[in-house]
């Protein structure tokens, strides 16, 4: 099977308008947070910025950084959000973060299923926070849309549809609670929750 390794080439204003169930499982997570109002956060991931914007405002004391491996991405929110004194933006790969003990905090929302490996994206994590720091990401996981995949697939076989399918595979990887709690005791990060969290969504357009 193909693999797609970069997904990069997004159009920022397209996302924003289907983004919007993405947004609201991130907020859910971030209010179980207690803020204090001086972190340092990372926000691996980040998309258009909306998300690491609101953390930005949550932070007076602090300071936000998002990183996407999107340019198109990060031009986006640097732009949109350029007024917020406190949030920074960069284009960085999750696989190879370069940062050592410097955030609080570390989040990700809705992003690691487009990467195949977690290990070195957890190992980035652990350099990146400082003693005692907290981990939050909320991702795709086993069992993801399942039957629209199989559905897809069977489709995708079959002709007519079959020459547009041509050399794709969906880029997604979804894992479930047990692998993760083992990737990360590997990359020496301490799991207090690990979840599997069944959601709905429900896609806008014609049948």
């Amino acid at each position: 099977m193909k693999v797609v390794s970069r997904m990069h080439n997004w159009d920022p204003e397209d996302y924003r308008r289907s983004a919007s169930a993405q947004f609201g499982w991130a907020m859910a997570l971030i209010e179980s947070l207690k803020i204090k109002g001086d972190e340092r956060i990372l926000d691996i991931g980040c998309g258009d910025g909306r998300i690491t914007a609101y953390l930005a405002r949550l932070v007076p004391d602090g300071r936000v950084l998002g990183v996407d491996l999107s340019p198109d991405m990060i031009g986006f929110a640097c732009r949109e959000y350029a007024a917020i004194p406190n949030l920074g933006f960069q284009v960085a790969d999750a696989s190879r973060l370069h940062f050592r003990e410097e955030f609080d905090l570390v989040v990700s929302f809705a992003c690691l299923h487009w990467i195949e490996d977690h290990i070195p994206v957890l190992e980035g994590v652990r350099d990146s926070l400082v003693p005692g720091g907290r981990f939050l990401m909320q991702c795709g996981g086993k069992g993801n849309a399942e039957k629209l995949f199989y559905y897809t697939d069977r489709a995708a076989a079959r002709d007519p549809w079959k020459p547009h399918f041509s050399g794709f595979s969906f880029p997604y990887h979804f894992y479930g609670p047990e692998e993760y709690r083992i990737w990360l005791g590997q990359a020496g990060l301490s799991p207090i929750r690990v979840d599997m969290v069944v959601k709905d969504m429900v896609h806008q357009g014609q049948a």
